[in-house]
């Protein structure tokens, strides 16, 4: 990864202690019923992704969103902070026979992308774990990677109530 100023947010500190090693992050796989293989081939479809389009996929976790898009023919760089996380998407990749995909190991405020500018740049569910001011050099730095022409797809944890409701509106998150 690359080196930072110590002042620079770190991160790598945000993953959490669930995607430490292999085990925990199959465990994660199979606990995202939105990140199933056909609901990211529906995604991969929605977005319009092609053979020979250069594909960032920020805070890829598993993987499953970037095997699907590399099946179309598409480069993906799934970028993550987490190794577990990585070598796990790369083993589910090599026995998909996704070959288009070159895994990095960094997050947003530390990937450097190396090819062609990108035709898309895509997040699911990472972004929220920078503090806002760190969100906004993220959102430069994914601007930086992309063509001209370049989209890019967010999305994320929002939450949906009144902030009156919090309490309960957590309690309800933690009991389902």
């Amino acid at each position: 990864m690359v080196s930072l100023p110590n002042w620079y947010f770190d991160e790598s500190k945000m993953a959490g202690v669930d995607f430490e090693d292999a085990a925990q992050a199959e465990s994660f796989d199979l606990k995202q019923p939105s990140s199933t293989p056909e609901k990211e081939q529906a995604l991969v479809y929605r977005l319009g992704i092609t053979s020979g389009q250069i594909v960032i996929d920020l805070g890829a976790g598993t993987g499953t969103f970037a095997i699907q898009a590399s099946l179309t023919g598409a480069s993906i760089h799934p970028v993550d902070i987490s190794q577990a996380m990585l070598t796990y998407a790369r083993n589910k990749a090599q026995k998909a026979g996704a070959t288009n995909i070159q895994f990095h190991r960094a997050g947003f405020l530390t990937y450097e992308h190396c090819d062609r500018l990108a035709d898309l740049v895509v997040s699911k569910a990472a972004l929220h774990i920078l503090p806002d001011f760190w969100k906004m050099v993220a959102f430069l730095r994914i601007a930086s990677m992309l063509k001209p022409s370049g989209r890019f797809f967010l999305r994320d944890a929002i939450f949906s109530f009144p902030p009156a409701e919090h309490e309960a509106a957590i309690q309800a998150w933690i009991e389902a």
